[in-house]
């Protein structure tokens, strides 16, 4: 059996050729960096992050602290329904232990009564 191959033979005039290079490619450390502090040039308008020395681009700070901004407004939201919710909780239990000693109050005057009667009964008291 014999078999075929075609061999396709390409001039260099038909190479794909790719019109766009890419230079000074980004680090992996700076591909990693979160770029959470960052340092602003009002001359040139520039952003720079200070931790890989990278230009940033603004719109992505931007965006990043608005959000920031948005996570923490519900945070604080939510403690403060957390917060509200443990001053109901604080305000029930004063009123619990109110009643509880003001039970307790009546349960000792019964028992004093009680035994002041057992007393008079047995004729220790006049």
């Amino acid at each position: 059996m014999k078999t075929k191959i075609i061999h396709v033979n390409f001039k260099d005039e038909n190479k794909p050729v790719l019109s766009t290079e890419v230079e000074d490619k980004k680090s992996r450390p700076q591909e990693i960096c979160r770029h959470h502090g960052v340092t602003i040039n009002e001359q040139y308008r520039q952003v720079t992050c200070k931790q890989c020395n990278c230009v940033v681009d603004a719109f992505d700070v931007l965006l990043s602290r608005a959000k920031d901004a948005e996570h923490v407004v519900r945070e604080i939201g939510d403690l403060m329904d957390k917060r509200a919710e443990l001053r109901k909780s604080v305000d029930e239990l004063l009123k619990a232990e109110k009643n509880t000693k003001a039970r307790l109050r009546s349960a000792r005057t019964d028992l004093l009564f009680t035994e002041n009667k057992m007393a008079q009964l047995k004729g220790e008291v006049g």
